[in-house]
């Protein structure tokens, strides 16, 4: 037996959902709304039941009310119907987190207490790549795959659940984030200047990366012809992306109407790329830097080890060119329109980065007004 609390007409109303299995034997669910109070839908709910006896709310297993089961119809008519990146994404999810957890469990042996289990689960595990703790964001992106994945099913009557098992409170947790998850201009340097001397390719990936502040599969979609060397700017029109270990260049893919934009090019940028032309050949629609996503990963890694500066991950240089945008006084609103960003909310999260240099300069200005 399950009680809901809802609104009705702007008055809190009730209903109850409970299980029986009628005459023929097939287990049914039932519903009715419309009660005033709580207690008034548990004494129907009880009254209803008494009609059934001991055939009320009995579980039932059946191998296609088993979450893997369900979860090949939803693959098939909800996931593959998205974007081919990100159907594709979502299957990762799924097939490396979620089915190994809930795959062999029944729609309805799933309970708050087990989704909070898998919810501490993915805070202990950890990458097998990288040896590192998933992201709070890739945490979240897991739960939210798997809550939209048991709401398919209650909303479509599948699984025979009798009531959700989670809320707006399960939730991943959330820690205190690091001031430090980005890089100065001097440790970029000290980085940077590794990979000038060992290879000038990845110098010049990483110098574009940092200094315009793009996203991973931006920076992999770069076209010669995006470049305007003379005008010191950079068009952004499409992106990289790998679905099924297949690559994925075109126009027209990029995550927002804001993603489509111009980003300026420092000087040295300008210089840098020069030079990156000029000794390697490239064809106006060539990708400029034609890697996969884990080349970048692989190299970072390598640098990051050679010169031990503090680790950060590809993500967090676009975290960087927003706090350097910040240290330059550059208004939110222009830092949202070169970011690339459809919310100035997502901007100012990452606005608020505050170095150590920051934090000294607020002292002085704070000391020049005190009395």
């Amino acid at each position: 037996m399950t009680i809901q609390k809802y609104s009705k007409a702007g008055k809190d109303a009730y209903r109850y959902v409970t299980w029986y299995v009628d005459e023929d034997g097939s287990r049914k669910q039932k519903k009715a709304s419309g009660f005033p109070s709580k207690k008034k839908a548990v004494d129907a709910c009880k009254t209803f039941c008494k009609k059934y006896e001991n055939n009320v709310c009995k579980p039932k297993k059946c191998s296609k009310d088993l979450f893997s089961v369900l979860y090949k119809e939803y693959e098939k008519e909800h996931i593959n119907r998205l974007k081919p990146s990100t159907a594709d994404l979502n299957k990762r999810l799924f097939r490396i987190h979620i089915l190994p957890y809930f795959g062999n469990m029944y729609m309805a042996e799933i309970t708050p207490k087990v989704v909070n289990s898998f919810i501490k689960e993915m805070e202990r595990s950890v990458s097998d790549k990288t040896g590192r703790p998933f992201s709070e964001d890739y945490r979240k992106d897991v739960l939210s795959q798997a809550k939209g994945f048991i709401r398919y099913c209650w909303d479509n009557s599948l699984g025979n659940m009798d009531r959700l098992p989670f809320n707006r409170e399960t939730k991943v947790a959330i820690h205190k984030k690091s001031n430090k998850d980005f890089w100065t201009v001097e440790e970029f340097s000290q980085f940077a200047n590794y990979w000038k001397l060992k290879d000038e390719r990845k110098y010049a990936l990483f110098y574009v990366l940092y200094y315009t502040g793009l996203r991973k599969g931006e920076l992999l979609g770069l076209q010669k012809q995006d470049f305007d060397l003379e005008k010191g700017e950079l068009k952004i029109a499409r992106e990289y992306q790998e679905v099924s270990g297949k690559m994925i260049i075109q126009d027209g893919t990029l995550k927002t109407i804001s993603s489509y934009r111009t980003v300026p090019l420092v000087d040295r940028v300008v210089e840098v790329m020069k030079e990156y032309f000029d000794h390697y050949q490239f064809a106006d629609t060539d990708r400029v830097f034609p890697y996969k996503y884990g080349r970048i990963n692989d190299w970072l890694d390598d640098g990051i080890r050679e010169t031990e500066v503090k680790r950060i991950t590809p993500h967090e240089f676009r975290h960087s060119f927003a706090t350097l945008l910040n240290k330059l006084q550059i208004d939110p609103k222009t830092a949202q329109t070169v970011l690339g960003h459809s919310n100035i909310k997502t901007t100012l999260e990452i606005y608020t980065h505050i170095t150590d240099e920051g934090i000294l300069d607020v002292k002085e200005k704070l000391n020049s007004v005190a009395v």
